[in-house]
């Protein structure tokens, strides 16, 4: 298998798991809160997309972990989501982060992602410095983390592992 091939399996999987995982929170934000998402308006999907990309990015570098250290450290390196969580905003806002905390939240697309989706939410607007700082971050991190992965992945075809172990 290529690496091109690979890379496009692990997106399309991605974005299948995605679409599934949206419908699912929909349906029982609705049917819970009676919370209708779609009410929010089309401002939320350029966030939507945004973290979508995030969520590749971090795949990509968790790939490249197990791949070039084995999946003795699978679970250190799925604990990475749980690591970014508190700098991402995803509960609360940045604002109530501590001054080396925010500095951590500046460099995470995911902190300017919710902080806009909770702008839209709470205030019916949609700010694109958010939406723009976010992509920017996104793609440097994107590439970076597909540099490694690709890295990571001729280390193992160098070894010669069929499968790591």
């Amino acid at each position: 298998m290529k690496f091109s091939e690979w890379v496009v399996s692990f997106i399309l999987v991605g974005v299948a798991k995605a679409f599934l995982s949206f419908t699912f929170a929909v349906f029982m934000a609705y049917l819970l809160y009676k919370i209708k998402v779609f009410t929010l308006g089309f401002y939320m999907i350029p966030f939507i997309i945004s973290l979508l990309i995030s969520g590749w990015w971090v795949g990509f570098f968790v790939a490249g972990i197990i791949l070039r250290f084995g999946s003795k450290l699978q679970t250190l390196a799925w604990t990475f989501v749980w690591v970014l969580g508190p700098f991402s905003a995803i509960y609360y806002p940045v604002s109530i982060l501590p001054n080396w905390a925010k500095l951590i939240a500046s460099i995470l697309p995911t902190s300017y992602i919710f902080e806009g989706m909770r702008e839209v939410i709470n205030k019916g607007n949609l700010d694109p410095f958010k939406l723009i700082i976010s992509f920017a971050l996104n793609v440097v991190y994107l590439v970076c983390s597909i540099i490694f992965l690709r890295k990571s992945f001729d280390k193992v075809l160098e070894k010669g592992l069929v499968k790591v172990y």
